[in-house]
């Protein structure tokens, strides 16, 4: 009976140390997945932040470049239209001039005569009026774009 008693201890004994090693080999393998869970959390967080970048980057790129063109068409159509008027203000007070002009001139030299003078003097002042017009436009329309 002694022996059978001393033959249980040493079982229970074995069996309590199995049970020891088995809950501490279960404990470090839960340190090591636990420490590759926190891994593999902290690189999917990377990569969604990162995604996230991305994505936020492209959406304020596209909000910024859009905003950009409606600006640059508001201003583009506001500098049309004030180039146009002072061409046409340029060009009436042109034509008005040349008539006085030619009524002056018409009226001091005859009718017939010095027809092509004015009619000159009114080409060139036009082209130039017209090629300042066009060089301002150009060089408004450079400085405006990106």
């Amino acid at each position: 009976m002694q022996e059978m008693d001393h033959d249980v201890e040493h079982k229970l004994d074995a069996i309590g140390d199995s049970l020891e090693a088995a809950t501490e080999g279960l404990k470090a393998t839960e340190k090591e997945d636990r420490i590759r869970i926190e891994e593999l959390e902290k690189r999917i967080t990377a990569k969604v932040i990162e995604a996230t970048e991305e994505v936020v980057d492209d959406m304020v790129g596209e909000m910024v470049e859009d905003i950009m063109d409606e600006k640059l068409d508001e201003h583009a159509d506001d500098l049309k239209d004030m180039v146009l008027e002072h061409v046409e203000e340029a060009q009436e007070s042109l034509i008005k001039t040349i008539a006085a002009e030619v009524a002056t001139s018409a009226v001091l030299e005859g009718a017939n005569a010095g027809w092509m003078l004015p009619f000159f003097v009114l080409t060139i002042a036009m082209c130039t009026v017209t090629y300042v017009a066009w060089t301002k436009w150009r060089k408004l329309m450079k400085s405006h774009l990106p």
